[in-house]
């Protein structure tokens, strides 16, 4: 794969985070501060403060018909979805006034799958920003020069439709199948250096991983141990040493910001976007689709057991001793020696697993190295699970 940009500039990073992941959060901060202003201005008042309202009135009760249904795409409809805005008892309002009885009733504000989706949207997105100001990849983590009159956003249904249809098109140009440098950092979650070295041309031989590991935390997650001081087992513990993304740092903190977005929109939130917007993308659909497609010559080494069994979810793990794998056991509560004539290739194994941990056929966290202790002394074993 042939990388259109320069990994190693900081300046390529700093304008990553600018354009892709700063718009993110500042459109996402502005339909809170919208939500916020719904709250102080609505919640828990009389609906009988606005009867000479319009506006407001067919924000609560546009598209309502008298049993309380909704008309599709309504206004009443739209603000109850996103907005949790509605009037408590909307049946019985509407059979009083038809009666034309003025009973009181309360206007609620509640925090919808929308609203909850932003919240935690703007504590991802400032995590990213935390650890990218620490780095020196940004100058501040403030929201400056929010010009929002939020009494026009109140009165037009146009203006908050169209920061809604902002903050989708934000999220596309962030996703890994639209992004060239989200599907990098994506490619690099967890694996072995000689095939990432292989995918990416641009990454030089030698200290190859140097700025990832400054601006992204990418670290040895396990090096086989080889005692030898010869240089071709020098070359061998430096290939098939397995690299990825610390936890909680950048890297892993911007992985964490796709498999939110693949979460979120495969659930009713993909709906309700498409209340407003045609077509809407179940991204982690899509991505699925695309890995089935990029590795359809690729297979799963069917000589390494993944599942878990039986009351206690046993499983199968591989010791390993030097490049080798000499005995598989099955791991209840402890490991016990399953097959001590497994004798199957380490070096093999992280070769034939690259391949699906590039494109996260294998999740980074399905591939895991355990030490263990061994009537006394530490090995390691080797588990994936599906």
């Amino acid at each position: 794969m042939n990388l259109n940009f320069n990994y190693k500039e900081r300046e390529v990073w700093i304008s990553y985070i600018k354009d892709f992941i700063i718009p993110i959060r500042r459109t996402a901060y502005i339909l809170r501060m919208y939500w916020d202003s719904l709250l102080d201005n609505f919640h828990s008042k009389s609906i009988l403060e606005f009867e000479n309202d319009k506006n407001v009135l067919n924000k609560l009760l546009g598209g309502v018909t008298i049993n309380g249904d909704y008309v599709e795409r309504s206004a009443a409809k739209f603000y109850k979805t996103f907005f949790g805005w509605e009037i408590g008892s909307v049946v019985s309002y509407l059979r009083n006034k038809e009666e034309g009885v003025n009973i009181d009733f309360t206007i609620n504000i509640t925090e919808t799958a929308f609203i909850e989706f932003i919240t935690d949207l703007l504590n991802q997105c400032k995590l990213i920003l935390d650890i990218a100001y620490d780095k020196e990849l940004i100058s501040t983590t403030k929201i400056n020069n929010i010009n929002i009159d939020f009494d026009s956003l109140i009165e037009s249904d146009q203006g908050i439709i169209e920061l809604i249809g902002k903050l989708y098109n934000d999220i596309i140009k962030f996703g890994v199948l639209y992004n060239e440098k989200t599907l990098f950092l994506w490619t690099l979650r967890k694996n072995i250096k000689r095939y990432l070295e292989f995918q990416y041309e641009q990454i030089d031989q030698n200290n190859s991983f140097n700025v990832l590991q400054k601006f992204f935390d990418f670290n040895i997650y396990f090096s086989p141990d080889l005692d030898e001081e010869s240089e071709i087992v020098k070359k061998i513990n430096e290939e098939y040493s397995i690299w990825y993304f610390r936890e909680k740092g950048l890297g892993d903190e911007i992985c964490k910001l796709n498999e939110f977005f693949f979460e979120k929109f495969n659930t009713q939130l993909l709906s309700d976007f498409n209340f407003i917007i045609k077509n809407v993308k179940n991204f982690e659909r899509e991505y699925s689709e695309y890995i089935d497609m990029k590795l359809n010559f690729w297979k799963f080494p069917e000589y390494i057991d993944t599942g878990e069994y039986g009351k206690y979810n046993y499983h199968y793990e591989y010791l390993i001793e030097g490049v080798f794998l000499p005995h598989s056991y099955r791991v209840e509560f402890t490991p016990q020696l399953d097959n001590k004539d497994f004798n199957k290739s380490l070096l093999d194994l992280l070769d034939d697993i690259a391949p699906g941990l590039f494109l996260n056929k294998i999740k980074p966290e399905n591939l895991i190295v355990n030490k263990r202790d061994f009537e006394g002394s530490q090995k390691f074993l080797i588990r994936i699970k599906e």
